[in-house]
């Protein structure tokens, strides 16, 4: 587990990349493409939750304005957050976008 600052503008992972890290948003915004679709995520989001079941990112992860994020391991995010409130946002929230770019929403 470590602290990144990533600067406005900045890519945190895109689309197709290896994915073996989940990030929890500490402070700032991210905004999050996935397919048309962009979301706009803050304090106490997590993204890159596709980690944990896939081997690449199927979304992609800009800086809207600097941002302080917590970086973990899948296996890391697993033992903190297993169960709690935090996994499941994170897993409401992408399972919402991806039925969002299917148009089930």
């Amino acid at each position: 587990m470590k602290t990144n600052e990533i600067k406005k503008g900045e890519k945190i992972f895109e689309e197709g990349q290896e994915a073996n890290s989940v990030y929890l948003i500490k402070s700032g915004e991210v905004v999050v493409k996935f397919g048309q679709l962009e979301e706009k995520l803050e304090k106490n989001d997590v993204i890159g939750i596709e980690s944990l079941i896939n081997e690449n990112y199927t979304e992609s992860a800009i800086a809207h304005t600097d941002v302080k994020l917590t970086e973990l391991t899948p296996e890391e995010f697993k033992e903190l957050y297993s169960g709690t409130d935090v996994e499941k946002k994170a897993i409401k929230s992408f399972t919402k976008r991806t039925m969002k770019l299917l148009g089930w929403l």
